[in-house]
């Protein structure tokens, strides 16, 4: 025999058993760590990138005419020239090894807090490389939360300097770790892909990243976009979102919230 729920049982049990989704972009984390990090290494976004990581006399070794400001544009431009592969590599050496050395403040910032709101049905994917969601998370869990309590699902859609990968076993950890089923050193993830065409499939921990995202969004009860501008650069990343969250007339109540210092309608309406 089925028990009839009264309104007045629905008002009282304000449980939601579909998932939360946050998606961060580089904003998220110079909101939570305006003054940077525990030593106040600064966080650079796209636009500030090639002066904060002073990779200006890389660039002047080459023979690269009117390289654009913004990073993604530059890495984007030499990727596409086999010339600039030695380029490349030095590149991508200088941006993991700068965000690795990035340390988390010792009081609690908006990441910690952002984690203990959420449950593990719940899920943050970042686009961001720096380590700070998944220290938190780490300390999150060390520090506050009791065994019986899991945190939130954490998905990089770009890699992550902290992490490292096994594509043997498809296994990930810290990236100074062993993978624990072939005992092998992981594999540093990648980070950059070239904004014109960032074809994710051709990585499979990101790939492995991607599609999870995609199944959680199908499902999702309530999306959040905080400090991520959906540019028209990063066409992949913002149709694969779109199509996992669907048409509007496909929805049935479930909300997407903005966080964003552009106001109601800003840069993300590629989203909406």
């Amino acid at each position: 025999m089925e028990l009839e729920l009264t309104v007045a049982d629905e008002v009282q049990d304000a449980s939601m058993g579909r998932p939360h989704v946050v998606v961060l972009g580089a904003g998220a984390s110079l909101a939570a760590f305006p003054s940077g990090d525990s030593n106040g290494r600064r966080l650079p976004l796209m636009d500030s990138l090639i002066d904060v990581l002073r990779l200006g006399p890389l660039l002047q070794a080459t023979d690269i005419d009117g390289a654009p400001e913004n990073f993604e544009s530059l890495y984007s431009k030499l990727a596409t020239d086999d010339r600039h592969a030695e380029l490349l590599v030095s590149i991508e050496n200088a941006v993991a090894a700068y965000f690795a050395e990035m340390t988390m403040p010792a009081s609690p910032t908006l990441y910690d807090y952002l984690i203990l709101s959420l449950r593990s049905k719940d899920c943050i994917a970042t686009f961001n490389w720096d380590p700070f969601l998944w220290d938190a998370w780490v300390r999150v869990q060390q520090k506050v939360l009791s065994p019986s309590r899991k945190p939130p699902k954490l998905l990089f859609l770009h890699g992550n300097v902290r992490l490292g990968i096994c594509h043997e076993d498809r296994r990930y950890g810290l990236a100074s770790e062993k993978c624990p089923a072939c005992l092998q050193d992981f594999t540093r993830s990648r980070l950059l892909f070239p904004v014109e065409h960032k074809d994710y499939a051709k990585d499979p921990f990101v790939s492995d990243q991607w599609r999870c995202l995609r199944r959680y969004l199908q499902n999702a009860y309530i999306m959040t976009i905080f400090g991520y501008g959906a540019p028209k650069s990063d066409r992949e990343a913002v149709a694969l979102m779109s199509a996992a969250w669907g048409r509007a007339h496909e929805r049935n109540l479930e909300q997407i919230e903005i966080v964003d210092h552009q106001g109601e309608r800003g840069a993300c309406d590629n989203l909406v």
